[in-house]
């Protein structure tokens, strides 16, 4: 995680540095005459770029996210605003998983009929509408025609419903495709063909023995997953005007403000990593075929100890 998140960072830092109205002055290599800056002297690297990055790491490091144009602490907003992305990103993988695990167990049960191919064709309209014209329709249904729901800010849970529809969106169809494709490959599977000679029906076959194996491979996508919800939350707050970390985000690009982007770019980067690692453990726990390969590297397969 370490390697990665410099990376990022490292990137992100220079990309804000020559942007069009940045000012690379904002970030300051001076720590007081701190070790750092004798490091900085030493090497006759004082105020260039490489001693404001190493200066932005070492106090984020601290926790401190630097100065936000704000009368709130930078960190604090961050966090407070955290708390209304987590919530519709939680939201949206919940539908996600609910629709799109039983679609896709059903489309593969009933490969080449008709459920499969209505089920492949919603996933292909799904994926491929965009998030702001999936927004636009539901606005224009709910809000315009049927006046159901309020069409912008947050509160009560009714202002969470549309913009969970825009998130889920992209969600749904992936984990639909992804169930679709880990269940048809355990279906095929020589373990099954015991199964249907011991005489177990199919829905038995299906829901306790092929699921065990085929949710393993759907969590270990969990990753690709957080990511198409991320960028639809992007859509969704900006759209919905929701004080989300990604509206956050998309302001503080517009009005040049450098630490504030690092340091949402900071948080939404750990939070994809760790959600990269508790897929791997989560993976491992649902299928032993996994946690084979991860802990012995695929050796108990081949017949080695």
């Amino acid at each position: 995680m370490a390697p990665t998140f410099l990376a990022i960072m490292l990137v992100v830092f220079l990309l804000m540095s020559v942007l069009p109205g940045s000012n690379i002055n904002e970030f300051s290599s001076n720590g007081g005459g701190d070790w750092l800056d004798g490091i900085f002297s030493s090497l006759n690297m004082t105020d260039s770029i490489v001693a404001r990055y190493v200066r932005y790491i070492v106090n984020l490091a601290k926790g401190d996210f630097g100065e936000g144009r704000s009368s709130a602490g930078l960190g604090s907003n961050i966090f407070y605003r955290l708390g209304f992305t987590a919530k519709l990103a939680l939201f949206g993988f919940l539908l996600s998983a609910i629709i799109g695990i039983p679609a896709g167990t059903l489309a593969a049960v009933k490969r080449g009929g008709r459920a499969d191919k209505a089920v492949s064709v919603l996933t292909l309209v799904m994926s491929s509408l965009p998030s702001y014209a999936l927004a636009v329709v539901l606005v224009l249904i709910f809000c315009l025609y049927f006046n159901l729901l309020p069409p912008f800010g947050f509160g009560t849970p009714e202002y969470y419903i549309m913009p969970t529809m825009v998130v889920a969106a992209g969600g749904v169809a992936m984990t639909t495709r992804m169930t679709r494709s880990a269940v048809s490959g355990e279906l095929g599977s020589q373990y099954v063909m015991v199964l249907r000679a011991k005489g177990l029906t199919g829905r038995r076959i299906v829901w306790l023995h092929v699921m065990k194996n085929a949710l393993g491979t759907v969590v270990a996508s969990l990753t690709n997953l957080a990511s198409q919800l991320l960028c639809g939350t992007l859509i969704a707050e900006n759209f919905f005007s929701m004080p989300g970390i990604c509206q956050l985000l998309t302001k503080s690009i517009s009005g040049r403000n450098q630490h504030t982007v690092l340091g949402c770019v900071a948080v939404l980067s750990v939070i994809l990593m760790m959600v990269n690692i508790v897929s791997d453990f989560a993976a491992a726990l649902l299928s032993p075929r996994i946690k084979d390969a991860m802990v012995y590297g695929g050796g108990r397969q081949n017949g080695e100890s």
